[in-house]
């Protein structure tokens, strides 16, 4: 497998938020892997690769306030629209200068087998700073197993069995 699978969906991530669940610390790198994610509406497989956001935070850096000039618009402008990409690259740029002035205060979030369900914003804005690792609270979701299958026979369409 060239990349694990995102398996986590957008409800298993809002019931996340639902828990408070164990505290722990854990690599922003093994965190930021590259995944497959399948599109929850249409079933198509992409290759999901974190350094958009790294490459955006450096852009902001430099002066660039125009979001449709980011390497975030550049990933997602095409697939999921103007008015997406506005409203997420605005709150990611908010959330990157407020965790600049005030810190982090919401840890990113795993289940209880590692697997990501929420934070890649937030660990990607601490890589930014020079962080190495990031705090994560360890939550117990049920994991959607229709939606895996269907992430698994995807993949098997485009890349075979194994």
């Amino acid at each position: 497998m060239k990349y694990p699978f995102h398996t986590s969906t957008h409800n298993q991530r809002l019931k996340s938020l639902e828990q408070t669940g164990l505290l722990t610390s854990i690599n922003i790198d093994d965190f930021l892997v590259p995944t497959i994610a399948i599109n929850e509406d249409t079933n198509e497989l992409y290759e999901f690769d974190y350094n958009f956001m790294s490459d955006t935070l450096k852009q902001f850096d430099n002066g660039i306030v125009d979001y449709t000039k980011t390497a975030y618009y550049d990933k997602w402008g095409l697939i999921k629209g103007e008015k997406y990409c506005q409203v997420r690259i605005s709150n990611f740029l908010d959330l990157y200068k407020n965790i600049k002035v005030n810190g982090l205060k919401e840890p990113v979030v795993v289940d209880n087998t590692g697997q990501k369900i929420d934070g890649s914003h937030r660990a990607s804005i601490l890589k930014h700073f020079g962080f190495v690792t990031i705090p994560a609270r360890i939550v117990n979701i049920e994991p959607d197993i229709e939606f895996i299958k269907r992430t698994v026979k995807a993949r098997e369409k485009i890349y075979g069995k194994n």
